[in-house]
């Protein structure tokens, strides 16, 4: 893939411009399943639609007019195919928002910081003063439920199903069903699933290279292995054996036993330079292979949003910055 070529694409994605161009066949499916990815719709206007929540069923008799969303990832969802909201997440400070997750610039309506508690509860009569047609949550529960019945008094709320499959494929699917959009959002998931392959297809000595991701803890000293980078493996890595993946528990490896952090390509989540050279000074760290390999990945805290909670528009974000790195390394050039 060309980078100037997946510039281009997640400009597109940014700006929430997406073109239509899926062929549509068979019949209109209005109800999504539980976790299900919804079929295209034929028709923007194919109201009333049901979708499966965390707390039953929803139903939309008409488009929303206007949406109140509180996840990062799921404003994303919205944004990316043109059906930006208002969005509140629990920072009180816009800046601080497009600081960690610098993506999001134009990809909402309006930040409402009253929206969430510095609690992360929402905040009932701030909700209600937008007028929200659609209320979109964070997911698997996350509103409790007695805030979530106060919610559903002002409008239809939509907290998704999560399970160890979930991700924002199957949030934008379902959210492009309670917008009418389904087509846009089944665009969207092709344009990023392209952007991957063509990703892929440049890394060819990658493909089938193990993979660890991490977050150092320098008050513990080790290495906090999560269960996400879901769509590294998209690039045609593979992850390493001890390596969680959703649904596992989290993996925690100390300093001493760096050597376990063994993957062709690794990325460590240190917020600080201090953080970097506390990793890079031991000395089991440049007997790494990665380090060996130049597929050592430093993540930011931006980068780090990207690889583990960002939507589609927050993968195209992470792909530009990690790309050229990949593509170049000594892994790849082998």
């Amino acid at each position: 893939m060309r980078l100037s070529t997946a510039r281009r694409r997640s400009t597109a994605l940014l700006a929430g411009v997406v073109s239509v161009a899926l062929a549509v066949t068979g019949c209109v499916n209005n109800t999504a399943e539980p976790g299900s990815v919804p079929d295209a719709t034929t028709n923007d206007e194919a109201f009333p639609v049901t979708v499966a929540t965390h707390y039953g069923e929803i139903t939309l008799e008409e488009k929303p007019e206007k949406i109140v969303v509180f996840a990062v990832i799921l404003a994303d969802a919205l944004g990316a195919m043109g059906e930006p909201a208002v969005f509140g997440d629990g920072y009180q400070d816009e800046e601080l928002v497009l600081a960690a997750y610098p993506w999001m610039d134009g990809l909402y309506e309006e930040y409402d910081p009253a929206l969430v508690g510095t609690d992360w509860v929402p905040a009932v009569e701030a909700v209600a003063a937008q007028e929200p047609d659609l209320i979109v949550g964070w997911g698997g529960g996350s509103i409790a439920e007695d805030v979530y019945d106060q919610l559903s008094q002002i409008a239809p709320v939509y907290e998704p199903i999560v399970t160890e499959d979930s991700g924002w494929k199957q949030y934008i699917a379902e959210l492009g069903l309670l917008t009418g959009k389904s087509d846009e959002a089944s665009q969207v998931i092709e344009d990023v699933d392209t952007e991957l392959t063509e990703a892929s297809e440049q890394l060819p000595g990658l493909q089938g290279a193990t993979f660890n991701g991490a977050y150092y803890q320098p008050a513990t000293d080790d290495l906090r292995l999560p269960t996400t980078y879901s769509w590294i493996t998209s690039l045609g890595l593979t992850f390493a054996d001890n390596q969680p993946t959703p649904g596992e528990e989290q993996v925690i490896i100390s300093m001493e036993n760096l050597d376990e952090f063994a993957g062709d390509v690794i990325t460590i989540s240190a917020l600080s330079d201090e953080e970097r050279e506390a990793v890079e000074s031991d000395p089991r760290f440049s007997e790494l292979p990665a380090v060996e390999n130049g597929t050592v990945i430093w993540a930011d805290d931006p980068l780090s949003r990207a690889f583990t909670s960002s939507g589609p528009t927050g993968v195209l974000w992470g792909l530009e910055r990690v790309l050229p790195q990949l593509e170049e390394s000594a892994l790849n050039q082998r």
